[in-house]
């Protein structure tokens, strides 16, 4: 079964245009922020499950906006949040692709947050490494925007809200928790 709908690119055979095109929607986008609001919703779930100390990291943040809020919204659990893009020219804490990563990544993080996957090359396969780099016992918080079926060199996935919550609960190492509806949909996971 597939996270998504629909999927732009059949496979990363042309993976240097990918990088391309997404490196040219971030410079497009740079400068763009959703409101603090959107980001406290998310925040206020998350305070309910998160540890006290924990490392998250914000996958796909095209600025530093995301991990600021969350570091202001999530200061009582004093979290950790880094963030991570794929231009060079964002000020990510790590500037790489979100599609691979690399051994030293595995179980490295508490907390993984996107509302970023549309972007990845393929969903379902870049949910596996997500999942991959949350240590057991950590959370995903992923945002879709479900139901826009859309695609394109730089929305390269499209999403309909009764496959993703299927695929979720179809899977043996992740655990649905909750959702939350705010122009996006986040789902909250916790891995097994």
């Amino acid at each position: 079964m597939k996270l998504q709908a629909k999927q732009y690119c059949s496979d990363d055979s042309n993976y240097g245009k990918y990088c391309e095109t997404q490196i040219e929607r971030h410079a497009k986008k740079k400068g763009k922020r959703r409101q603090i609001e959107h980001y406290q919703k998310c925040a206020d779930v998350l305070g309910r499950f998160v540890e006290a100390r924990s490392q998250m990291v914000c996958l796909g943040t095209r600025n530093n906006h995301e991990r600021d809020v969350f570091t202001r919204e999530l200061s009582s659990k004093q979290v950790k949040v880094f963030s991570l893009d794929i231009a060079p020219d964002s000020d990510a804490d790590f500037v790489m692709d979100f599609n691979r990563f690399n051994g030293n990544w595995e179980g490295k993080w508490d907390i993984v947050f996107s509302n970023s996957i549309d972007h990845a090359i393929d969903a379902t396969e870049v949910f596996e490494e997500w999942v991959k780099i949350v240590r057991c016992g950590g959370y995903l918080m992923l945002g879709f925007n479900v139901g826009d079926m859309d695609i394109s060199g730089s929305d390269c996935n499209a999403f309909e809200d009764e496959q993703v919550v299927a695929f979720f609960r179809q899977r043996e190492d992740v655990q649905l928790l909750t959702d939350v509806e705010n122009g996006y949909k986040y789902y909250l996971l916790r891995r097994i």
